[in-house]
């Protein structure tokens, strides 16, 4: 199976993140086998540059958050 989250790009992701990270938690803590796939939402308008920007912010800190609970092998890719 697989969870979808969606972050905004465009609001303040960092509550998005939290809640992220603490669902991605007691998720994987029921089914280790779950796939988490986060969808990076509205970069329609900005330079390519930022995008990576914003998909490399927003994953690392969600695997360094993941990393620091001990969930580290959390199934977790990041879409644009």
């Amino acid at each position: 199976g697989a969870l979808l989250f969606v972050i905004d790009a465009q609001d303040d992701y960092q509550g998005a993140i939290v809640r992220l990270v603490s669902t991605i938690d007691k998720a994987f803590r029921v089914n280790r086998g779950l796939y988490f796939e986060v969808f990076i939402h509205k970069v329609d308008g900005v330079s390519e540059d930022r995008k990576l920007e914003l998909q490399r912010d927003i994953s690392h800190q969600v695997t360094s958050a993941l990393y620091e609970k001990g969930l580290e092998e959390a199934n977790i890719a990041f879409y644009l």
